[in-house]
């Protein structure tokens, strides 16, 4: 059979048409140009999808304009949690922006864009780390300027900062640096958090802590910045530091004011090292002489004791305001040396020669010496003596008058935290304790000492940050065991 070429052609291009036609008709219904959308998650669960995110954003400002006002913020964001994904897809059901940010914002806090500052200190791994939020990083800035200059007098810190410190001058700071870790990053903040937007709400938390309250005291006719420091368990610096209105301890009291005696608990440790030049009193000896021509109980002084004076250099390492124990004299410079005090006793018609009781005190340590912490409070604790630095590791601790050894060893009647020490019995009844010696002490309990008798050597066994000797004195009993500490400086000079 004769095949047909027109009706085959014919059939083929009918059959190409076909083709053409069908593929159209799927490209047109199955591969449609595909669109962006906004698929919505919170804490991981998808919540909807819109088509224009800025919209969203847009919508949540508008709605949330008091937290604009509050924090005086341009934009507000949506809750910690919520995530934004952008997807392509041919075909999606698209939700309503005013249902989903109703959903969201039900139980959520909004957040807005601040930075978040984490301190950690450095020397205490263990604790948690203290999270402060700001509105804007300058806040942050400004407050530790303002914590600074709470313990740095204002003059002296801006010498520091400008390199203008003059060589021969009393106080000069060495090194400055915070001993804490800060780190500060830029993040979305919930609007239930604290977040701070002054300095000076944030420098109060910095100086005081979590708990503080402001302890107002109205000032009473005789009160004095000591009695009312006292009162309130802090020394006076501290009440100065939580006072703006008083600008040293000179400062007058007005009847009527008002002071706030909150106890100060720095959150952060501003450490710096400095050196002081300062003049102290060199005690003098007392030399006795006996006249055969004098009765028995004539006693004058020929020679009058002069104190020598001294001018010394300490290197202070400071934490606060407050001096630690690592502290060392890097010169001395003797501006008059002392002057032997001479007395003359009567022994005619004496069996004996008058021999003095020991009643004046000596000193515990080596001349010249630092003072590093004085008795009273600190930081709410009460310090119960006198910390004495600057004469070196291992120099000597003498006993500052004369009497029994009733404690000789680690810890006993001042505790472990006194390391090694020695606790002497006085024959007029007082009790003095030598604390933080590096070794065993070099006396027993039960041996008789006399007045600048060597018992031990300075170290910083126990609870102490440097080398130093905890000089403390007692009245009426054993330390801690119905004793009362007094005031070292009642009875002896430093």
């Amino acid at each position: 059979m004769k095949v047909n070429k027109s009706f085959i052609i014919s059939t083929i291009v009918t059959i190409i048409i076909s083709i053409i036609i069908l593929l159209g008709y799927v490209f047109n219904t199955k591969f449609e140009e595909p669109k962006t959308i906004f698929q919505i998650y919170l804490d991981g669960e998808k919540v909807g999808v819109i088509e224009d995110k800025d919209y969203f954003y847009d919508l949540i400002n508008q709605e949330q304009s008091d937290i604009k006002e509050s924090y005086n913020v341009d934009q507000v964001y949506p809750p910690k949690g919520f995530e934004i994904v952008e997807r392509t897809t041919y075909n999606s059901v698209i939700d309503e922006p005013n249902e989903i940010y109703n959903e969201i914002k039900n139980g959520r806090d909004f957040t807005i864009l601040g930075y978040t500052v984490t301190i950690k200190n450095k020397d205490d791994e263990e604790s948690s780390p203290i999270v402060i939020n700001v509105i804007k990083k300058e806040i942050f800035e400004e407050a530790i300027e303002k914590y600074i200059t709470t313990f740095v007098d204002n003059t002296t810190y801006e010498k520091y900062l400008n390199d203008t410190q003059e060589e021969n001058s009393d106080e000069k700071i060495d090194n400055m640096y915070f001993d804490d870790n800060i780190y500060i990053k830029e993040s979305y903040i919930s609007v239930n958090d604290k977040i701070y937007t002054n300095s000076d709400e944030l420098v109060k938390k910095l100086l005081f802590g979590d708990d503080a309250e402001y302890k107002p005291y109205t000032v009473k006719s005789g009160d004095t910045l000591e009695s009312i420091a006292y009162d309130n368990k802090l020394n006076v610096k501290e009440l100065l530091i939580a006072n703006e209105s008083l600008k040293s301890d000179k400062t007058l009291l007005a009847q009527g004011e008002v002071l706030n005696t909150a106890l100060i608990n720095p959150l952060l440790n501003l450490t710096y090292e400095m050196e002081v030049d300062e003049v102290i009193d060199e005690p003098y000896k007392t030399e006795i002489k006996y006249d055969s021509s004098r009765y028995a109980g004539y006693k004058a002084v020929e020679v009058p004791g002069i104190a020598g004076k001294t001018k010394i250099t300490n290197n202070l390492k400071m934490v606060n305001g407050q001096s630690t124990q690592a502290a060392y004299i890097s010169k001395t410079e003797v501006l008059r040396s002392p002057q032997t005090e001479v007395v003359v006793y009567g022994s005619r018609y004496s069996q004996q020669q008058y021999i003095p009781t020991g009643d004046t005190w000596g000193l515990p340590t080596n001349f010249p010496y630092v003072i590093t912490s004085e008795y009273g409070y600190r930081w709410g604790d009460f310090h119960e003596g006198i910390d004495i630095s600057g004469t070196g590791y291992n120099s000597p601790i003498y006993a500052a008058l004369d009497g029994e050894v009733i404690a000789a060893g680690w810890g006993g009647y001042l505790g472990n935290n006194a390391g090694y020490n020695v606790v002497i019995k006085h024959d007029n009844g007082y009790y003095t304790g030598y604390a933080h010696m590096s070794m065993q002490p070099i006396v027993k309990v039960g041996d008789r000492v006399i007045r600048g008798q060597q018992i031990g050597n300075m170290g910083h066994t126990g609870w102490a940050d440097g080398t130093h000797v905890h000089f403390c004195v007692y009245v009426g009993g054993i330390p801690y065991n119905g004793g009362r500490s007094i005031n070292p400086r009642q009875v002896m000079i430093f």
